[in-house]
């Protein structure tokens, strides 16, 4: 879920950041100072950007976390597998006597 929605934001953010520069574009005609104008409209995704590195760092961490506990799990299953054969394996097929 979290996923789908950074996704969603992401393009909700490349729309309105187009739009933003087209409008920019318009500006040198009106007479308007356009640097302050780019200040005005960048700051929403300046802070937009920091919640969204925020949110792709944690589920990176979650993820590597995650990653991490299966490879130990699927480590010692493994394990137990093999300890598991030996301990049922008789002692004469051990030691390859006919």
């Amino acid at each position: 879920m979290q996923v789908e929605r950074l996704f969603s934001d992401l393009i909700h953010t490349t729309d309105s950041l187009k739009r933003a520069k087209l409008g920019l574009q318009k500006l040198p005609s009106t007479g308007v100072d356009p640097e302050q104008v780019a200040e005005d409209v960048v700051e929403p995704y300046r802070a937009d950007n920091a919640r969204l590195v925020q949110e792709n760092n944690q589920l990176h961490y979650e993820f590597v976390k995650v990653k991490e506990e299966l490879d130990a799990s699927t480590k010692s299953e493994s394990s137990a597998k093999i300890l598991m054969f030996y301990s049922d394996t008789s002692p004469a097929y051990l030691t390859c006597e006919e």
